[in-house]
């Protein structure tokens, strides 16, 4: 459901078109400009506007024979080849047509779609580069028919003993088709050298924690000799005021390597300190009426691990919504509980609370990144537990990129 919501939230999002061309179904080549949304996988369709001022339309990519995006990695071609898409068993290839992603353009080219690799000679027939894998209760076989068909029409006095071993992976092939295309001093471009990257952050965190509780006395005696005899409160509830508290922390943030790193997974560590002064009148345990107390102070450390998705506003700011699952670690209880009575009797309760010390709860938060270095955020959570206390928090948070 998050990343649902996350996907459609693009009410502040900036889009950025790109100058690019696409060649039509005519073959006719249209310079534009489009908007670049660094897909993972091949668009269903493109949007593209003639000139700045122009107006945006959409083609799809059943319209059109290939699509670039100058400067970027971005480059697409649409073309019927024989695809085999069976993870193992016989090579059974059957015409289809597909987008393939351009990993490499020279005299040798190389593609790619859907985890299967495909390869071009001098803008000859697209072939697939097969690989399959078959298990067993004993061992994994492997059926590696790209080596031969590589050996075969690509090989080299240089490159034979690497085919040999060569696997079925993008950093392999990529390079393995630059370094043929070096040898027969072919022009090529690398587009997977304009891809976009992983990319990591660490923030210092500093904010303030707005939280109000309530907390369930149940089970619970007064001892023998009070005023009354012995007391039992019964699932009293006990509201607190709004209290304010410190957070400290850290965040490591990795930025996702595609969607130009719009989406990000994060751990955020904090510690804090919340005090609670908690009271409920008008108590009646068994014919008296008073007062029940709870004075409590928790230390813990929250840990929220989620995912975060920004909306480019400019060149310089951006806004992020993300949404976690927070665990929260109890390391300091000191609990207080006491009832005094309509006659001013005080008892206090020396008995032992059952406490939680590990707990888990849902965080949602809304925020404001500049110069992808400060940011300030509004963190909710629904409801999040310390020991036997139930706490409503607003969190706000400042940070600040050190590297």
């Amino acid at each position: 459901m998050l990343i649902v919501l996350l996907s459609s939230f693009n009410l502040f999002a900036q889009i950025k078109f790109e100058k690019g061309y696409f060649i039509d179904s005519q073959n006719r080549k249209v310079e534009c400009l489009i908007e670049n949304q660094d897909w993972i996988n091949p668009p269903k369709q493109i949007e593209y506007k003639l000139s700045e001022e122009s107006m945006t339309e959409i083609i799809n990519l059943s319209q059109i024979n290939s699509f670039q995006i100058y400067g970027t990695s971005q480059y697409y071609i649409k073309s019927i080849v024989n695809v085999d898409k069976s993870l193992s068993g016989d090579y059974n290839p059957k015409p289809e047509t597909i987008i393939l992603k351009v990993l490499v353009d020279g005299i040798a080219k190389l593609y790619y779609n859907d985890d299967i690799f495909f390869y071009q000679i001098n803008n000859g027939e697209i072939k697939q580069l097969v690989y399959k894998k078959e298990k067993d209760n004993i061992s994994i076989k492997e059926d590696n028919l790209f080596r031969v068909e590589l050996y075969n029409n690509l090989k080299t006095t240089e490159n034979q003993i690497e085919i040999r071993k060569l696997e079925y992976k993008k950093n392999a092939l990529v390079n393995f088709f630059i370094n043929y295309n070096k040898h027969t001093n072919s022009d090529y471009t690398i587009f997977t050298s304009k891809e976009t990257t992983i990319k990591f952050n660490f923030n210092v965190l500093a904010g303030l924690n707005f939280t109000n509780g309530s907390f369930t006395m149940s089970g619970l005696y007064i001892a023998p000799g009070s005023s009354g005899g012995e007391i039992q409160l019964k699932d009293a509830d006990l509201v607190s005021k709004n209290k304010i508290n410190i957070v400290l922390g850290f965040e490591i943030e990795a930025l996702l390597p595609f969607n130009k790193n719009r989406w990000a997974i994060f751990v955020s560590p904090n510690y804090q300190q919340s005090k609670y002064e908690l009271s409920k009148g008008n108590v009646n345990p068994i014919g008296q009426f008073g007062t029940a107390f709870l004075n409590s102070t928790y230390s813990y450390i929250d840990i929220p691990l989620g995912v975060r998705r920004y909306f480019d506003l400019n060149a310089n700011s951006k806004l992020f919504l993300d949404g976690a699952l927070n665990l929260t670690i109890l390391t300091s209880i000191e609990e207080k509980r006491s009832f005094i009575n309509n006659y001013g009797n005080l008892s206090s309760f020396n008995d032992e609370l059952k406490s939680k010390s590990f707990s888990a709860a849902a965080r949602i938060g809304l925020g404001y990144n500049y110069e992808n270095k400060y940011s300030l955020s509004l963190n909710y959570f629904i409801v999040k537990k310390l020991s036997n206390i139930d706490v409503g928090s607003l969190t706000l948070l400042a940070s600040y990129k050190l590297f």
